[in-house]
């Protein structure tokens, strides 16, 4: 299939669209880092796939960007995981997840406590 250079130039700037796009999608998916670090790969991938051989134009360049940040942001919120299941694990910091526990539950019940009736 033959594409003239107005069809290629346009495939290329939907690449780019879908790079922020994707970008955007993986900042939001931050409560959950496999789906971000996914995405934020794809958007790096879909700018590079962008360029064609030009300078990264703007969409590009901010998809890049996004997807970078939220790969940075999934490998940091994997290594908090780590390291909190490292200190449940733990026996001796038992005492100390028993009291963060019990003060998120009591923030939860004063919270639900406060909320008007409908």
């Amino acid at each position: 299939m033959n594409l003239n250079r107005g069809q290629k130039d346009s495939l290329y700037y939907k690449f780019s669209l879908f790079c922020i796009t994707t970008g955007i999608l993986a900042l939001t998916t931050c409560c959950y880092p496999p789906a971000q670090l996914v995405l934020g790969a794809v958007a790096v991938m879909l700018a590079w796939l962008s360029k064609n051989g030009r300078p990264f134009t703007g969409t590009a360049v901010v998809g890049m960007v996004l997807g970078i940040i939220s790969i940075v942001i999934s490998i940091f919120l994997f290594l908090e995981y780590i390291w909190a299941m490292n200190l449940m694990s733990d026996p001796s910091n038992a005492a100390l997840v028993k009291e963060v526990y019990r003060q998120y539950q009591d923030l939860f019940n004063s919270m639900l406590q406060t909320q008007p009736a409908s």
